[in-house]
């Protein structure tokens, strides 16, 4: 077993949510899509979810498995504002 495969096994072993911010660029949703399909992560790609949408046609990826959330109208909004305006202080 390779290095790489004992990384995958262990992930596999203990599922975590991860951000992606960039989830309008075709590497990112490529990324999630994998990411998504071998059970290592749970994605979540933040982005307009048409633009998203668009990006994985595009790349020729499905999102199953891939959460998209709409920052700027989705329904944690005012939280990543509260959020972020702590974080400047």
């Amino acid at each position: 077993m390779g290095f790489m495969d004992v990384i995958i096994e262990k992930a596999q072993k203990n599922v975590k949510t991860i951000v992606l911010p960039e989830g309008t660029e075709a590497r990112t949703v490529e990324a999630a899509s994998k990411l998504a399909s071998k059970n290592i992560v749970r994605p979540v790609l933040l982005g307009p979810l048409d633009a998203v949408t668009q990006t994985a046609e595009s790349a020729g990826v499905n999102l199953d498995g891939v959460t998209v959330i709409d920052p700027t109208t989705g329904d944690h909004l005012e939280d990543f504002s509260r959020e972020y305006y702590n974080l400047r202080k």
